[in-house]
C-alpha cells in the first residue's frame, strides 16, 4: 500500500472479540479515508444478526469498497489426539461429552459458528475456547 498510495501504511492488528474490536476502532476514527478495516462476514453480517448491542452500526460507520477474497474451514486436531477420521473424531466427542474444547476467533465468529453447527448436526458436546479466554 505504501509503493500504491506513495505515503505510509500502517498495519494495526487488532484479534480478539471475533473482529468487533478492530471494527470499533474503525468505527470511531475520524472519516478522512485514512483508516481502513479488512473485515469479513463476521463483523459486517454476523456480528449484527449475532448481537443486540454493538459499539458500530455497518451501515452508518462503513462504506464498502472491493471483496478481497473468500475463505475456507477446514478441521484440524492435535496429532495426539486419537482420531484420524470425522468418524473417529466424532465418536470420540461422544465418549467424552463436554471434555473436549475447540477454539475460535471469539464468539459468534465462523469457527465458533461451524463449531456449533459440527455439535448439532452430529449430536455431540464440546467447550468452546474463543481467542483471549485462555491465561499466556
Amino acid at each position: 500500500m505504501t509503493e500504491a498510495f506513495k505515503q505510509q501504511a500502517i498495519v494495526d492488528n487488532r484479534g480478539g472479540a471475533a473482529g468487533r474490536i478492530g471494527a470499533e476502532i474503525v468505527a470511531h476514527s475520524p472519516p478522512d479515508g485514512h483508516t481502513l478495516l479488512m473485515a469479513g462476514s463476521t463483523v459486517m453480517i454476523t456480528a449484527p444478526a449475532v448481537y443486540t448491542s454493538l459499539p458500530y452500526d455497518v451501515q452508518r460507520d462503513f462504506v464498502p469498497i472491493t471483496l478481497v477474497g473468500y475463505t475456507s474451514y477446514v478441521l484440524v486436531l492435535h496429532p495426539a489426539v486419537p482420531a484420524r477420521t470425522v468418524p473417529e473424531f466424532i465418536a470420540l466427542c461422544r465418549s467424552r461429552p463436554g471434555k473436549l474444547n475447540y477454539s475460535s476467533s471469539g464468539s459468534g465468529g465462523p469457527a465458533h459458528l461451524a463449531g456449533e453447527l459440527f455439535q448439532s448436526l452430529t449430536k455431540v458436546r464440546m467447550i468452546h475456547v474463543p481467542y483471549g479466554s485462555i491465561p499466556r
